[in-house]
């Protein structure tokens, strides 16, 4: 009635991150199992490659004689270890895994390393897959600058396929990638001010990465006190150049041998990491606008000109390392791992009224290793690794309650072919109640925890043709009385099915739940008994064949829902059926 304001204010709501905190860690060596130098590490034809597709790489050693191969394994404090070295013999007869003649590269854009051959009167690839090469298979369209060292293999399209580029000084010609070969070059206009490489050029860096963070590499010239780039616009066309403020000052004896390019903090901007005698410096890439004040990390040993500096995520943790090779007689091998954790994820969460939530992540490469220490192989692949919620804590301060969430996963799988993560085939949450408020006198009430088991479709293709049957032997199967539904159904119709058509099905299929279990573990036999079992079984029927077009359109929808109620008595279950007629 006054014509005056009022207001209220409510607690401010705090959010924390992870933090990022390079410094005060020390170089690791990198070891076996058993403590003692990597062996492999001492050959020429030594690297640390990702050959099986699992997100995080092992040691892979290629001579003209034999190929061996150490897989990551995962250790008992959460660390990766490498395996004993097994030979590779499915390995292409092309015992060169890097060269002019052959290299390893992801040619198909599946996300897995193929074999790539180039050489006088043969161009061709062996596919990769989990570690497992295809045969040899010609190049469709095999330009003869394929074996230029000028040339550079890059995405310019953006389709996340290679394309060949060759810089020259009247132009640019930039041979398209389909993924089985390159078709006839396209020329592009290239600006005065974009610059060419110069062969033997030690103290001038010119090449293509991410410096803006964009997700596409750019064409960046380093110098000592001077970092440009010029952002590529697709096909050839690139934006004004870009002058980066506070580049590093390298030092009047600059030498591009010492220099390497990664990500440190996982913040998909480059970063720079430069060795200077016993110590090497680190600045980090501001967004691609500037770069931050460098800190300095000693060296297990000093910087000769036989050594080198490279990133590489070694944890699988989405975030790289630097790994410092010696070049010594021993070939000793040492990692920086900037942070334990991915930094700049989501922590806690504080509403102001006495209610927190505090979310854990890891990387899904645990969750791999793991599996496969225990036997298990994975259905689908997932070349790379994923930040998944480890644990959700919620916390009642007043009532003192606690709900703890703990997530398993299992199946993740990558499409490779529109080149997408799909999701996981098995997500296992276990959910726990701690009630501190009923008997504070003995710490509280603990509530045996709920385990939840659901598994999904992956999009992938399991064993055999099933649609959503790849599953079916991780399923509880203690009631031999249980009906076991029949695989989901295609709805073909008359036009005739590619099998591409089969292939977007299954992708129509990914994420829709398959199966769930529920259980109490209270810690009585009748723990491995579950409560309740619930199955979903689907139809997938084509509205548009693709024609003239990319893709199909499909349909998908529930066929029919079957739930057992066993109540852990699995001799007499209440069963409900729901059908879609």
């Amino acid at each position: 009635a006054s014509g005056g304001w009022s207001s209220a204010a409510l607690p401010e709501t705090r959010i924390d991150f992870t933090a990022f905190e390079p410094e005060g860690r020390r170089f690791e060596p990198l070891v076996d199992l058993a403590g003692a130098p990597i062996a492999e590490l001492d050959r020429a034809g030594a690297r640390l490659v990702d050959l099986h597709g699992d997100g995080l790489p092992g040691v892979l050693y290629v001579d003209g004689d034999s190929v061996l191969y150490r897989p990551p394994v995962a250790l008992a404090d959460g660390r990766v270890g490498y395996g004993a070295a097994c030979a590779l013999p499915a390995f292409p007869i092309e015992r060169q895994a890097e060269g002019h003649d052959a290299r390893l590269v992801d040619l198909t854009g599946s996300g897995y390393l193929d074999l790539l051959v180039q050489r006088a009167g043969q161009a061709g690839f062996y596919e990769g897959r989990a570690g497992r090469f295809g045969p040899f298979l010609p190049l469709r369209g095999a330009p003869t600058e394929l074996a230029d060292e000028h040339s550079q293999l890059i995405d310019m399209s953006g389709d996340g396929l290679s394309d060949l580029l060759r810089m020259e000084l009247n132009g640019m010609r930039i041979f398209p990638g389909h993924g089985r070969g390159f078709d006839a070059p396209e020329r592009a206009h290239r600006p005065a001010e974009l610059p060419l490489a110069r062969p033997g050029e030690v103290r001038e860096l010119l090449t293509f990465t991410d410096m803006a963070g964009a997700g596409r590499a750019q064409l960046a010239r380093i110098r000592d006190g001077r970092v440009e780039y010029w952002p590529h616009l697709g096909h050839g066309r690139f934006a004004a150049r870009v002058v980066m403020q506070n580049p590093p000052r390298f030092g009047p004896d600059f030498d591009v041998a010492r220099l390497a390019l990664g990500d440190a903090d996982g913040s998909g901007t480059t970063d720079l990491a430069y060795a200077d005698g016993g110590a090497v410096r680190v600045w980090l890439n501001q967004s691609g606008n500037r770069f931050a004040a460098p800190f300095t990390l000693p060296l297990p040993a000093p910087f000769t000109a036989r050594s080198r500096l490279e990133f590489v995520d070694l944890f699988g943790d989405g975030t790289e390392c630097l790994v410092l090779h010696v070049g010594d007689r021993q070939a000793r091998r040492f990692c920086y791992r900037f942070a334990p954790n991915k930094p700049y994820l989501l922590r806690r969460l504080d509403n102001g009224l006495g209610a927190t939530r505090t979310v854990t992540f890891r990387p899904s490469t645990r969750d791999l290793l793991a599996d496969r220490a225990a036997g298990v192989k994975w259905i689908g692949g997932l070349p790379f690794p994923m930040q998944v919620v480890a644990e959700v804590e919620e916390r009642d301060h007043f009532s003192d309650t606690r709900l703890v969430r703990r997530y398993r996963y299992r199946h993740g799988h990558y499409d490779g072919v529109e080149r997408t993560f799909v999701g996981f085939g098995r997500v296992e949450r276990l959910d726990a109640e701690h009630l501190g408020a009923v008997d504070t006198a003995k710490g509280g009430h603990q509530v045996p925890p709920v385990r939840t088991v659901s598994w999904y479709h992956n999009g992938a293709r399991g064993a055999g043709a099933t649609l959503s049957q790849a599953f079916v032997d991780e399923y509880f199967a203690g009631d031999r009385d249980a009906w076991t539904l029949p695989d989901s159904t295609l709805d073909r119709g008359a036009d005739p099915w590619l099998d591409d058509d089969t292939r977007e099905a299954r992708r129509a299929l990914g994420g829709r739940l398959l199966r769930q279990e529920v259980y109490w573990l209270d810690g009585t036999p009748a723990a491995a008994l579950p409560y309740q079992v619930t199955c979903h079984r689907y139809a997938i029927r084509r509205l548009q064949p693709r024609g003239a077009q990319r893709y199909g359109v499909f349909f998908v929808h529930a066929l029919e829902t079957v739930e057992w109620h066993y109540e852990r008595d699995i001799a007499d279950p209440r069963i409900t059926h729901a059908l879609v007629l």
